[in-house]
């Protein structure tokens, strides 16, 4: 497969304000890529994209909110007309027994974890079809392909991401757009 060159191509990176995301984000930039940072830590995110320069964009926008989420995607078409690169890296993981777990804690990792690249990942094929080298990667860890004491529901919802995206690059496998985790 040839390599499609990256520079003036756009990418949003959810979790972007520190971690993998920031890193991400880091080597985009320095690819000549826009780049839109995602998350919720807005400060973060308007600090790290001040850093990048006139790449980088921040976008204050939690996953889990399909509203926020629709709004985001659309700035990105308004701004830049379409997207080459989603990269679905928000997650969040709570340590402990399942047994002493709360109902509360597993609703937010399913949220963060799941319904957030199911909300990204909507909004995000549209803008992607007739971009040649488009893709969707998400991150699912080692924890979607091993069970792990302490990290039940964690993983959990990276075992879903690991399955949606096995069914996801099937259904876009036609097209243009390809999918990795």
């Amino acid at each position: 497969m040839k390599m499609q060159p990256l520079n003036g191509k756009v990418a949003v990176i959810t979790g972007a304000s520190s971690g993998i995301g920031e890193a991400a984000a880091r080597l985009l930039v320095a690819e000549g890529v826009h780049v839109i940072l995602a998350g919720r830590r807005k400060e973060r995110l308007e600090a790290l994209a001040t850093q990048l320069g006139t790449l980088a964009t921040s976008a204050q926008v939690d996953v889990r909110n399909a509203v926020e989420v629709r709004g985001l995607f659309d700035f990105v078409r308004r701004q830049h007309g379409g997207l080459d690169l989603l990269f679905n890296n928000a997650g969040l993981g709570i340590h402990g027994a399942f047994v002493d777990s709360k109902a509360d804690d597993w609703r937010e990792q399913i949220d963060v974890n799941l319904l957030g690249l199911l909300n990204c990942t909507n909004e995000a094929i549209p803008l992607m079809k007739g971009r040649e080298g488009a893709m969707i990667s998400s991150v699912s860890s080692v924890g979607g392909r091993y069970g792990v004491p302490g990290w039940a529901v964690y993983c959990a919802t990276k075992f879903a991401v690991v399955g949606f995206h096995d069914a996801l690059r099937k259904e876009l496998g036609g097209g243009k757009v390809s999918a990795s985790r």
